[in-house]
């Protein structure tokens, strides 16, 4: 079963508890906005300018699991950072945001597409060239 799949919580419900845990753990700013299907949680936490788009479900149930999940999501890693065995850059990379505007990921993915990456983990083996037959 999917988590939430059948909760009751609204979005605007879980837009504030979101905004509560964040301040919980630090963050000294939050916004929220909805633009199309599109719903952005922008946030400060340790300096780092945080920013999470997610694309918002047309059927209101989803919407509500959507935001439920979203709200896992950022409790998980901000209790992760919480145990110190992580950092907000780390579990918030590719949401931070850069003096450009972009987001890491906006930024990065390009590169990572390109083919350019490793092909391996650096511990393992590069994988055997399939050859035609």
């Amino acid at each position: 079963m999917r988590y939430a799949k059948t909760t009751s919580v609204t979005v605007e419900k879980s837009q504030i508890q979101i905004q509560q845990v964040l301040k919980k753990y630090g963050a000294d700013q939050f916004m929220y906005a909805w633009a199309d299907e599109t719903v952005m949680i922008g946030f400060r936490i340790d300096g780092y300018p945080v920013q999470i788009q997610i694309p918002m479900p047309e059927k209101p149930q989803e919407q509500r699991q959507a935001m439920r999940v979203l709200l896992l999501l950022i409790k998980a890693k901000l209790e992760w950072i919480e145990t110190g065995l992580s950092t907000v850059a780390a579990e918030f990379m590719a949401q931070l945001m850069l003096p450009n505007g972009q987001s890491m990921a906006q930024w990065a993915l390009p590169h990572l597409e390109s083919g350019k990456m490793p092909r391996s983990l650096p511990a393992l083996p590069e994988p055997k060239e399939k050859v035609d037959e």
